[in-house]
């Protein structure tokens, strides 16, 4: 039997049983490209206002003892987060409205928007903000640096994610039969 992202065949040449959908590997990776490129955003915007809108430290702030590892348990947190939203973009592709960075950026905004309210509660209750080293998110400024942030990540999320399902990375059964995948059995 042989596996192919997501598609088995036996040796045999017996019909393919599909197993999990090849978008979840795109979306995972397209996902991760998509929060690099949030990153470099903000980067850029803090470079630029000097506002303390860090979402690292935003992140790590959230668990208990996590504010001292900000820098790296933020970014974990940050990519798995953006992981996970490429999975979920990659199950919901073909029911949005258009395709490759269009589809990603109105993606990224919605998931921007409607989880803003959550940062009504948490510019009251989060450490970082309360000790003075973030500052509160629901303002006009850090409203649109998250905008700007949430444009890199998803205009980078649908282009990737758009790249890799039409590559060999993950072949659909519309355009690659079980006949045309390598046969990588191993058989002693």
């Amino acid at each position: 039997m042989t596996m192919w992202l997501g598609t088995v065949r036996n040796s045999a040449s017996q019909p393919p049983s599909v197993l999990p959908s090849p978008v979840v590997p795109a979306g995972l990776v397209a996902g991760i490209f998509g929060a690099l490129a949030f990153l470099a955003a903000m980067a850029l915007d803090l470079a630029l206002t000097r506002r303390k809108t860090n979402d690292l430290r935003l992140l790590a702030g959230l668990l208990p003892g996590g504010a001292p590892h900000w820098p790296w348990l933020g970014l974990l947190m940050h990519c798995v987060n953006g992981a996970a939203l490429g999975m979920l973009y990659g199950s919901l592709r073909k029911r949005l409205p258009h395709p490759g960075w269009k589809g990603g950026l109105l993606f990224a905004v919605a998931e921007n928007l409607i989880l803003w309210p959550v940062l009504l509660v948490l510019d009251r209750i989060h450490p970082e903000v309360r000790a003075g080293r973030l500052e509160p998110f629901n303002r006009p400024v850090p409203f649109l640096q998250e905008v700007w942030r949430h444009v890199a990540y998803g205009v980078t999320l649908g282009w990737v994610y758009d790249s890799l399902s039409q590559s060999s990375f993950a072949p659909s059964p519309s355009r690659a039969s079980a006949d045309s995948l390598p046969d990588v059995t191993n058989e002693d």
